[in-house]
């Protein structure tokens, strides 16, 4: 199967392209198409936006429409430019993942540098009361099942395991402008970053 987008030739079986990661057409149009699930090791970035709720609440809807557009382009560029991909967004929440499905050797250390990013990032967007916003943010790395999975009507690429949901918990747990980590990726990361126990 060749990628439309880089014309690389890839195996049937192949979700995304080899060369540049793209996702490819495939049997997935068929209904019965039932892609196998693939062990492997990712990191999982989850962020959000530090008082969303509050902002819904206090601005116009089409003031905080174009505040969400512009934490999703800083985030996922941000993911982009250290090799992730964006899983998905859920409201104000961004899902990216580092190591599927493409792996990097040092996916922990991509996600890191992109959170930083992010952070860095979303300083720079101002609400419409001129208050400067910032972002929560967890990351843990583990082992989990990456496949396409959904139904006839609806699938979508994703991973599934307890590292998505202990990156999500330490989403949750962060701070405004605080980025917690797992125990694996802090492992990871120590000969670039200063590490406070949480």
């Amino acid at each position: 199967m060749h990628c439309s987008a880089c014309g690389h030739a890839n195996p049937d079986a192949n979700l995304f392209c080899g060369q540049c990661g793209a996702r490819l057409a495939s049997s997935a149009a068929n209904d019965s198409w039932r892609p196998l699930g693939e062990r492997r090791q990712v990191t999982i970035l989850f962020a959000d936006l530090a008082g969303f709720t509050r902002l819904t609440r206090t601005l116009d809807a089409e003031d905080v429409h174009r505040i969400l557009n512009l934490f999703f382009d800083v985030s996922d560029a941000a993911v982009r430019d250290h090799g992730g991909h964006i899983d998905k967004h859920i409201g104000d929440n961004v899902m990216a993942l580092f190591g599927a499905p493409i792996a990097h050797t040092d996916d922990p250390t991509r996600a890191v540098r992109a959170a930083l990013k992010i952070h860095g990032a979303v300083e720079g967007i101002i609400t419409g009361d001129g208050e400067p916003l910032a972002a929560h943010i967890g990351i843990a790395s583990g082992e989990v099942v990456a496949s396409t999975t959904g139904s006839a009507n609806h699938r979508e690429y994703t991973v599934v395991g307890e590292a998505v949901n202990l990156a999500s918990r330490l989403e949750s747990a962060a701070h405004p402008g605080q980025t917690l980590v797992s125990d694996t990726v802090a492992r990871e990361i120590r000969a670039f970053a200063n590490l406070e126990d949480a």
